[in-house]
């Protein structure tokens, strides 16, 4: 059952994942030129790399391990699909070059949605965190109050 909960939210998430850079490649090709539009082999490539974009998520918000791990181990796996379905399987790794730019571009632009990620959620939690009143958990004398008697 747990199996199939983890299939639903992974198969959910790689859809919005797919609908929004199919939809980023789209406009891309329509905006600069002709050329950008994607192939279908682009739209495979899209689609494998979302379904592993939303399986690494499993990684980011376990709470076994500690944030930077889990940092680390979403920014490794999401590394290693992204240079095995774009760089390996697309055909696109020629050399050395090819694999530094590659990598170089997969950097910037992980570190990019990782920093608007970062201030959106420290905005929002921060702003959340003060419109809630503070509750006690013990009463006047200092024992803990019991589940739902709090006052």
């Amino acid at each position: 059952m747990k199996t199939l909960l983890w299939l639903k939210k992974t198969g959910a998430a790689a859809c919005v994942i797919y609908t929004v850079l199919i939809t980023g490649t789209y406009l891309l090709g329509a905006a600069v030129d002709a050329r950008w539009l994607p192939t279908p082999a682009t739209v495979l490539s899209l689609l494998a790399f979302s379904f592993a974009l939303a399986a690494s998520f499993s990684f980011l918000f376990s709470g076994l391990l500690s944030a930077p791990v889990r940092v680390i181990l979403h920014f490794l796996a999401v590394l290693a699909a992204y240079i095995f379905i774009f760089l390996v399987w697309s055909g696109y790794l020629k050399d050395g070059g090819s694999l530094l730019t590659g990598v170089l571009v997969y950097v910037f632009v992980y570190l990019l949605i990782g920093a608007a990620v970062f201030l959106i959620r420290r905005l929002t939690g921060t702003r959340e965190n003060r419109e809630q009143a503070y509750e006690s958990i013990f009463t006047a004398d200092g024992t803990q109050a019991p589940r739902g008697r709090r006052s």
